[in-house]
């Protein structure tokens, strides 16, 4: 079999996209918990709901503290599973924790954040080992769609358990029990190195490793990474500064889409469903196309080609946050125009960047995308505490400065990315690696 990169390529996006739809699983149950006439599972005031969101960043950033010491000392395969298994345990005792108490809601919620931090420097690593150079912005690309099939699943998935009276209860046990057949799966199937698959050929793992700096095994060895080279890397470091950004606008919307669209805009809960989960599928077609164009040097330059789908993606974000910032909830169909042309432009946010960061550190993008995970969480944090701040009652002239900020965030931080952006690899990923003095030559 010459396509069995292929395979895990599909197995890699599912297997991820469990990670998102279990700590979004809580986000649509509160509404549908809302419109229950049952007893009501959650009862929390807003803050209390907000910490729980923000309460997943923090296990987030614990969790990415132990990711890297894992994926050197036992690999990514076997971190991965012992993540995935937490993910859907945690997700499992969601309902029970909600009936005990408060506290107990808190730790489950912290552990799902932990189980969380595999997700960056898992898809990196899997890009790094099984995408040959020539397609390894359309197969991050694809990996990376787990940011949106999942809301779309989750969204959609939820939406219909609810409304068919299944109670919010079953969105955690429907998830838990599709989050541990994708476990099972994952297991049998992945390796950590093509060649150790007995499903891929030889002339597969030749066309995957070809030209690519550090691919070859080391051993039990481990190439030490460059940190202070990493963080002073101009493409590196505005790369991560403009994620976070686009983190800020994902979470807002993965977070608080359903409730704006429900308590805000007074859309019912099966309407609701559809509207946030929909953009996502145009979201993942429109993400497809940008990794095939990231791949492809046959209208101008890679570099040239990056930066015109940088600009015309994101910047047009920002222009569309701002006007929701000028006019939200004054035309209720334009609101969701806007949130429908920022999920859809927005999926493509990782494309430009990946493919970037990729190209330019090589060996050691697994690292660049632990730091875009700590990004992501801190973005996770500080939305809900954003929320909390500028509108606890999610009052509408809250809603238009938090539009208005992130709108203007969006822009001055892609401006000044197009600015840096490189797409060749850096001297250090090509530093002899000695395995006997773990050290750079």
């Amino acid at each position: 079999m010459n396509r069995f990169r292929y395979v895990i390529l599909i197995l890699g996006l599912f297997s991820y996209c469990c990670f998102i739809s279990n700590i979004l699983t809580l986000n649509f149950a509160v509404v549908c918990d809302a419109n229950e006439n049952e007893t009501s599972l959650i009862n929390y005031e807003a803050s209390e709901m907000n910490f729980l969101f923000s309460i997943v960043a923090i296990g987030n950033i614990v969790g990415t503290l132990t990711v890297q010491y894992l994926f050197l000392n036992i690999g990514a395969k076997n971190t991965f599973c012992i993540f995935l298994g937490i993910s859907l345990i945690s997700t499992e005792l969601i309902p029970i924790a909600l009936k005990i108490n408060y506290f107990f809601t808190l730790l489950i919620r912290f552990i799902q954040g932990i189980s969380w931090a595999i997700a960056l420097p898992g898809l990196g690593a899997m890009t790094f080992s099984w995408a040959p150079l020539p397609e390894s912005g359309i197969y991050m690309t694809i990996l990376s769609t787990s940011a949106q099939v999942a809301p779309l699943i989750t969204m959609y998935l939820s939406s219909r358990l609810c409304s068919n009276n299944f109670g919010s209860s079953s969105i955690f046990y429907v998830h838990s029990l599709i989050s541990l057949c994708i476990l099972i799966i994952y297991y049998v199937l992945y390796n950590d190195h093509p060649e150790d698959s007995k499903y891929v050929s030889t002339e597969e793992v030749k066309y995957i490793k070809h030209k690519k700096e550090g691919s070859e095994r080391r051993g039990h060895s481990k190439e030490p990474v460059p940190y202070k080279k990493v963080f002073l890397n101009p493409t590196l470091t505005l790369g991560n500064i403009t994620y976070f950004i686009y983190f800020l606008n994902m979470h807002l919307w993965m977070q608080y889409a359903a409730i704006y669209m429900n308590l805000v805009l007074n859309y019912d809960v099966a309407t609701t469903g559809t509207i946030t989960s929909f953009p996502y599928f145009f979201g993942v077609i429109v993400k497809i196309l940008y990794g095939y164009l990231s791949d492809n040097e046959r209208f101008c330059s890679l570099p040239i080609m990056l930066r015109i789908l940088e600009g015309t993606g994101q910047i047009t974000i920002g222009i569309t946050f701002i006007i929701l910032g000028l006019f939200a909830t004054q035309y209720p169909f334009l609101d969701v125009i806007l949130y429908s042309v920022q999920i859809i432009l927005g999926a493509s946010a990782s494309v430009v960047i990946s493919k970037s960061c990729l190209l330019v550190s090589q060996q050691h993008f697994h690292f660049v995308m632990s730091i875009a995970s700590i990004a992501n969480s801190i973005a996770l944090l500080i939305v809900p505490s954003l929320v909390s701040l500028i509108m606890p009652n999610f009052e509408v002239e809250g809603w238009k400065t938090l539009f208005s900020i992130i709108g203007v965030l969006t822009i001055v931080s892609n401006i000044g990315f197009l600015i840096v952006l490189k797409t060749e690899p850096e001297e250090w990923t090509k530093t002899d690696f000695t395995d006997n003095k773990n050290e750079f030559k």
